[in-house]
Formats: C-alpha cells, structure tokens, sequence
C-alpha cells in the first residue's frame, strides 16, 4: 500500500507541505492496523487505503473545480474557496475533508437540512 500511495502522491502532484499530512504520508507508509472501523459502510481500513482515498477524492475535486484553481503551479484552490459537505460524521466525511484541505478549501460541514444547504451555496458565490 505504501508504494501504491507514493505513485498516486508522484502522479497527482503532493500534498501542501502542512503538518497533517507530513505527520500521516509517515504512518501511510509504515503502520498496517486499522485506523477506521465504520460499520454503517462497511469500512475496516488503515493509513494507506485511508491516504489512497483522500488522493482519489483530491483528485476527483480537481477535476469538479477545475475552474477555481489558482494559476500557479501549486495546485491549490483561490483564496477563500468554501466546499460544503453535506455527510453524516464517518468515514466519507473523514476523507472528504482531508481532500478538501488538500486542495486549499475551507470545509464547510452542512445538516441535512435545504435551507442550510442553500444559505452555504449563496455564501460560496
């Protein structure tokens, strides 16, 4: 797994040098337990697939938001860019927001309620 997360790493550009993701690339590449146990999706899962699930997630937010990245060569969203997240707390929302950070978003977590969802849609604009 440590290899596969270092070949998604090289392919997709990195990580920004911030502290949880030089304390976790580590552990992704040296710690095999489980980390994540979410019963609700049947998710039983360690540091590399848990890091190979945030690239996969980053790399699909690229892709969605392609036209909200900064011109440079840092791969990173323009300032102040909010995603919202509209998930229960477990593993999706886990990754969801490590990706979000990854790219330089603000994560916006959301109830499940429309008019949340709507207000956190106006605010993005």
């Amino acid at each position: 797994m440590a290899d596969e997360v270092a070949a998604l790493l090289s392919a997709d550009g990195g990580f920004p040098n911030d502290a949880i993701f030089n304390s976790l690339l580590p552990l992704a590449r040296s710690t095999h337990r489980t980390i994540v146990c979410d019963p609700s999706l049947g998710v039983d899962v360690g540091y590399g697939q848990f890091m190979t699930d945030v690239i996969h997630t980053r790399h699909m937010l690229r892709q969605r938001l392609s036209s909200h990245f900064s011109c440079d060569s840092t791969k990173l969203l323009r300032e102040n860019a909010l995603i919202p997240i509209l998930a229960p707390a477990n593993y999706e929302f886990a990754v969801a927001a490590l990706a979000i950070l990854a790219i330089g978003g603000v994560i916006v977590p959301l109830r499940k309620c429309s008019e949340c969802y709507m207000d956190c849609l106006n605010l993005s604009r």
